[in-house]
């Protein structure tokens, strides 16, 4: 991925130390609060914050948190929002063509 010039500037970036000492629900929210929904989904990091803490490891989550700021893959609200909603629209379009499908294979079975 190609950091997005027109995103938000990059945020303050946490000491390493400062992440050490953080818990995992603490650096889910760090991550989860700039990082690209595609980005959380690809480093499985997208989700309630509680149910990501509890199966993701510690030290993933300080390397995507890392990986973020080193790539510049920051995203705003209002970007995660519509990356969001296009993912919506395009799994209600496929659940929509499966129907459709299914459809046409029940027509074909009764003819």
């Amino acid at each position: 991925q190609k950091p997005n010039p027109s995103a938000m500037a990059a945020p303050a970036r946490i000491a390493a130390a400062d992440l050490e000492n953080m818990g995992k629900k603490e650096l889910v929210e760090a991550v989860q609060k700039i990082a690209p929904i595609a980005f959380l989904q690809e480093n499985k990091l997208n989700g309630k914050v509680e149910a990501v803490a509890k199966r993701a490891n510690k030290d993933k989550v300080i390397a995507a948190y890392n990986e973020l700021h080193d790539k510049g893959l920051f995203s705003t609200d209002e970007e995660r929002e519509a990356e969001k909603l296009a993912l919506d629209l395009a799994k209600a379009k496929l659940e929509e063509e499966k129907a459709a499908e299914k459809a046409a294979e029940k027509a074909a079975e009764k003819a």
